[in-house]
C-alpha cells in the first residue's frame, strides 16, 4: 500500500532537528533519486525549544517558507524575556502544546526545506538563540506527487493449491487441453510500476518442482497506473501465461497439486524523472494469480484410490457385514471401480 512510500518520505526527516542559523537549510535525505513537488499533512506536530542569551527579551518568528497552507507559510511566534547574566537562560518550548501541520503541504525546493528563525531584541534589532532546536513528530501523509524513486516494494510469497489431485494418485497421465494461469493486476498508484517475478513454480503429484519459464519473466510486466488528472481510479489489467509464451502447458500437464509465486513490485522502473506521479493514503496495489485448467483433454491409464476410516467396534457380535458402494458418472469417460 501507499504506506510503504509514505514511510521513505517520513523517514526522510530528522526526527531532531538543531538550527544552526537564521536561515538553515534541511535537505530530505530521499532513497533512489525521489524528488518531491508536493506532500499533503493529514496530520503532525511542530515543536520548538530555544534559549535566550541576550540581556533584553526577545520576539522571536519561526518560519518555514516551503510548508504552506490556503498559500500562507507555516509560522509561529514566542517571546523568551532576558537573560540576567547568571544560572539558567530563559528558554521557551510548545512541547505541551505542539503546533499542529493539518492541512499544510511540502512544496520543497530541490527536496529541500528551510528552517528560518527571526528574534528581534527592543528596537526591532535582530539577535541570535541558542539551543534552538526544532521536531515534526506524528506526521501523517494524504497526498504525495512528483518522482517517487526507483524502488523494490517486497512482495509476499503465496501458493495456489490445485485439488484435482486430493485423492492418492497411483499411476498414469492427464493432459489438460490449454492450461493457463492469469496474474490480474490492480493499481490506484499514480506512479509507473512493473511486477517483478522472482520465482514461479509448479509442485507436481508426483513430488516434483519445475520452474515457469517466459521471456515475460525477464522482462517483467507493466502495470496499468492512474495518471495526475486520474487521482482516485484504480486501473485493471490481465495478462496470461499460456504455451504460447511459455512452458506452462507442460508443466500444467505433469499432475499439478500447487502453484507458488513471488512477486515484487519497482516504481519508476525505467527511472524517467519526467514522468511525475502520485500516491494518496488510499492508494494499493494488488496481483492475484488465477489458474485455469480446463476438463478437455485426455486421460491416460491414469488410476487413484483414496482410502475411508471406518469404526466396527460397535460391530462384534455381527456375523455378517455387506458393503454397498453407489457411483455417479457425471463425466463423459468410462471408469472401473
Amino acid at each position: 500500500t501507499s504506506e510503504e512510500i509514505f514511510g521513505n518520505i517520513s523517514a526522510a526527516l530528522p526526527p531532531l532537528i538543531p538550527v544552526l542559523g537564521n536561515s538553515m537549510p534541511i535537505p530530505l535525505v530521499l532513497p533512489n533519486g525521489t524528488d518531491l513537488d508536493r506532500v499533503d499533512l493529514k496530520s503532525g506536530n511542530f515543536i520548538f525549544y530555544a534559549e535566550n542569551p541576550n540581556p533584553q527579551p526577545v520576539n522571536v518568528l519561526i518560519t518555514i517558507p516551503e510548508l504552506l497552507r490556503d498559500g500562507q507559510s507555516f509560522s509561529i511566534p514566542f517571546s523568551i524575556p532576558a537573560y540576567s547574566g547568571s544560572g539558567a537562560r530563559p528558554s521557551a518550548t510548545n512541547a505541551p502544546a505542539p503546533a499542529s501541520l493539518q492541512g499544510y503541504s511540502f512544496r520543497p525546493e530541490g527536496d529541500t526545506i528551510h528552517i528560518q528563525v527571526k528574534a528581534l531584541a527592543s528596537g526591532n534589532v535582530q539577535v541570535n538563540l541558542q539551543n534552538t532546536v526544532v521536531q515534526f513528530n506524528q506526521l501523517a501523509f494524504s497526498y504525495a506527487e512528483g518522482f517517487l524513486g526507483k524502488l523494490i516494494y517486497e512482495g509476499e510469497q503465496d501458493t495456489v493449491s490445485i485439488d484435482f489431485f486430493e485423492t492418492q494418485y497411483i499411476q498414469g497421465d492427464i493432459r489438460f487441453a490449454d492450461p493457463r494461469v492469469s496474474f490480474h493486476f490492480e493499481n490506484s498508484l499514480g506512479i509507473p510500476t512493473r511486477a517483478v517475478v522472482n520465482a514461479f513454480d509448479v509442485f507436481t503429484v508426483k513430488g516434483g518442482k519445475l520452474q515457469v519459464e517466459s521471456p515475460v519473466i525477464q522482462t517483467g510486466i507493466d502495470f496499468p497506473y492512474p495518471l495526475l488528472n486520474e487521482v482516485g481510479q484504480t486501473k485493471t489489467s490481465t495478462f496470461v501465461f499460456t504455451k504460447a509464451n511459455s512452458n506452462i502447458d507442460d508443466l500444467l500437464n505433469s499432475g499439478p497439486t500447487a502453484v507458488a509465486y513471488d512477486v515484487d513490485a519497482i516504481t519508476h522502473p525505467d527511472g524517467n524523472t519526467a514522468i511525475r506521479g502520485f500516491v494518496t493514503d488510499k492508494s494499493f496495489y494488488r496481483i492475484q494469480m488465477e489458474i485455469d485448467l480446463p476438463l478437455e483433454g485426455q486421460i491416460d491409464q491414469f488410476a487413484a484410490e483414496r482410502v475411508f476410516n471406518i469404526d466396527l467396534g460397535d460391530l462384534q457380535d455381527a456375523q455378517k457385514v455387506e458393503f454397498k458402494m453407489v457411483a455417479d458418472n457425471f463425466i463423459p469417460l468410462d471408469l472401473d471401480l
